[in-house]
């Protein structure tokens, strides 16, 4: 495994780890036991017996659009990321730089360029004093510092931090989730559970929304969601982070056999 393969499994297990708390925190009952962290299912928590639970992330579907809205956040943060490591080989005092890009699709063969331009950016705008801020926009005055697919950067100064901090907004559609949201994951994370059930004594599976990418966002009602869903699994759960979080069960039917 590479550096950088290390560096994103690492980050997952981290985002992992907070959905674990979060979900750990809000659903009464939890089990009592050790975690383990594992890989199919994502955790093991060893109690009075085994219990495995795979976490999954909600995506609202592609809408015929060429490029889903999760690559494209993905490729925003990996331009940002790029960024915040530009900038602090530079040796600048630390910073926190957000930005606001267009939603248009970044090729990969385009990342280090796009990401060494919002790194001079937040040298251009690297407040002088330790805790400043400051703010760009293109005007007519700058509109040579700001390609056309950055409309806002910000910079705040963090002396003394390990590491600086770089971050991409952009803007999103939200949908109401209904029971054909589920349908999709439940169907992938089921053609995993034979691998589960061989490291636990019951398997869970948790769909979480309104998570760190924008098109996990959701408008959330509960009434519209199913009772019950066709799924192997021994308990299924919606976990909602936004609005201090929320678990919602949905009792699972076995599938038919023959279908």
């Amino acid at each position: 495994m590479t550096g950088t393969q290390k560096s994103v499994s690492n980050s997952k297990k981290k985002v992992e780890r907070y959905y674990l708390d979060r979900f750990s925190a809000l659903l009464n009952n939890f089990p009592a036991g050790t975690v383990e962290e594992s890989e199919e299912p994502d955790f093991l928590i060893n109690g009075d017996r085994v219990v495995g639970i795979e976490f999954t992330e909600l995506h609202r579907e592609n809408c015929g659009e060429e490029v889903p809205g999760q690559a494209r956040e993905a490729m925003r943060e990996r331009v940002m990321a790029r960024a915040g490591q530009l900038f602090d080989e530079t040796g600048l005092p630390r910073v926190r730089c957000n930005a606001i890009l267009t939603d248009e699709p970044i090729a990969k063969g385009s990342v280090e360029e796009r990401a060494q331009l919002v790194a001079e950016l937040a040298v251009r705008y690297l407040p002088s004093q330790p805790g400043g801020a400051s703010i760009g926009r293109p005007s007519w005055e700058n509109l040579d510092e700001f390609p056309d697919w950055i409309s806002y950067i910000s910079v705040m100064r963090l002396d003394g931090a390990g590491a600086s901090s770089f971050h991409a907004s952009g803007s999103t559609w939200v949908e109401r989730l209904e029971a054909k949201h589920l349908e999709q994951p439940l169907v992938a994370k089921e053609k995993k559970l034979q691998a589960y059930r061989s490291r636990c004594d019951e398997a869970w599976l948790v769909i979480v929304v309104d998570a760190h990418r924008m098109s996990t966002w959701f408008s959330y009602d509960e009434e519209l969601l199913p009772a019950t869903v066709t799924s192997g699994f021994d308990r299924v759960f919606v976990l909602r982070l936004f609005g201090g979080g929320r678990v919602t069960e949905l009792h699972p039917t076995r599938p038919d056999p023959a279908s």
